[in-house]
């Protein structure tokens, strides 16, 4: 096609305002029908210029207009679709989203990875994460996923917008959840230092979102490793960096929140970190880790079974992972309610913040949570509230 045939291809610009909304609901589904058809489009055009060309990346940005790292996205995008000649068809028929692609890239071109691109028709993202995880760790008894780990394990500094740096990184899981727990940890004691008793709810210095205040915690932790930096401060109690459950019937390992891991990798962190490696029995009763009325913050240990339980915001339709969430005392201390794990859930910032700002209450119910006003009244049903003003 010539450069002028290209030109009269166009979207419509829509105006969607007072559309029903299953009119909505369809214009959505069609458009990620053609934004599929148009992913693979673009990785025929870019595997046409070749996906190993020194100059390619160059020419796309040229072409498009893109950052260079997209550029380098959409070539390994084209280069994974080449490796699995059943995945562009089905990428264009709209079968597979890129999602899929994203998370075949990794096995593209290994035994079993053509079975699972056709796995993946008709199945959602996670559901083909969980095949591939099966397919990793049913090779060599989970090595063939602990070599994957190992290989994309990987730390990357950018420039960010207004003079500001970026830092990207992507750990193996057990190391992932030992920097994670590490960095809300201080970040939790260092708010505790600054806030010995609940701030009130106007405070916005108090209430400074979770993302920044683990900037400062991460900024704080390296700066203790600064070379002639003060050895003089107390060194920091033992944290929970790892909380790992191992299945009783199947003897799968999961550290929790991160994912799968093969047995023998657990087994071998166990032996060799027993100071930051924390077990949980699923199922365990709450009143055994209580820690009494007259104590408000929860215990460690409280805060592993809280963990292993709700694994994410308790509230229905929120899926903030429970590494930003905190705990929240459904029957508030200050009420007479206790601190033991069945009056504790995982709440995260943005919610933790809607309830104490607004005098709300969490009520379980039996796929969530719902915020609910001093009279009974539902306020949220589903999903996260609106950013507070």
């Amino acid at each position: 096609m010539t450069e002028e045939a290209w030109s009269h291809i166009s979207i419509p610009v829509l105006d969607p305002s007072g559309w029903p909304r299953e009119w909505i609901r369809a214009g959505l589904t069609e458009l990620e029908r053609v934004s599929r058809e148009l992913a693979a489009a673009t990785a025929a055009l870019v595997a046409a210029l070749g996906v190993d060309g020194r100059d390619t990346p160059a020419e796309i940005v040229r072409c498009t207009g893109v950052s260079g790292g997209e550029a380098r996205r959409r070539i390994s995008m084209a280069r994974t679709i080449s490796k699995l000649p059943s995945l562009g068809p089905a990428l264009a028929a709209a079968m597979v989203s890129t999602e899929h692609v994203r998370l075949l890239t990794p096995i593209a071109g290994r035994d079993g990875a053509d079975d699972l691109v056709a796995a993946a028709l008709g199945q959602g993202p996670e559901a083909l994460k969980a095949a591939i995880e099966r397919l990793l760790i049913g090779d060599d008894f989970g090595e063939g996923l602990a070599r994957l780990q190992h290989q994309r394990r990987s730390v990357r500094f950018f420039n960010a917008d207004h003079g500001m740096v970026g830092m990207r990184a992507i750990l193996p899981p057990i190391d992932g959840a030992m920097v994670r727990a590490m960095i809300s940890e201080a970040t939790d004691r260092s708010w505790r230092a600054a806030h010995p008793e609940r701030p009130p709810a106007h405070d916005p210095d108090a209430y400074e979102p979770l993302e920044r205040r683990m900037a400062d915690a991460f900024i704080s932790c390296l700066d203790k490793l600064r070379p002639g930096a003060s050895s003089g401060s107390p060194r920091p109690s033992p944290v929970p960096a790892v909380v790992l459950t191992i299945g009783v019937d199947t003897g799968a390992a999961e550290v929790v929140g991160q994912g799968s891991v093969p047995l023998s990798t657990a087994l071998d962190f166990a032996a060799e970190h027993t100071a930051e490696l924390y077990g949980a029995i699923l199922g365990i009763d709450g009143t055994v880790l209580a820690a009494g009325k007259d104590r408000r913050f929860a215990t460690l240990l409280q805060r592993i079974a809280v963990v292993v339980r709700d694994k994410r915001c308790v509230v229905r339709g929120c899926d903030v992972s429970h590494a930003r969430c905190e705990l929240h005392h459904f029957v508030e201390f200050g009420e007479g309610g206790w601190t033991v794990v069945s009056n504790l859930g995982a709440v995260c910032p943005a919610h933790h913040h809607f309830l104490h700002r607004n005098s709300f209450r969490l009520v379980r119910g039996p796929d969530g949570c719902e915020v609910v006003d001093r009279h009974g009244n539902v306020v949220i049903g589903h999903g996260p509230p609106p950013p507070p003003p």
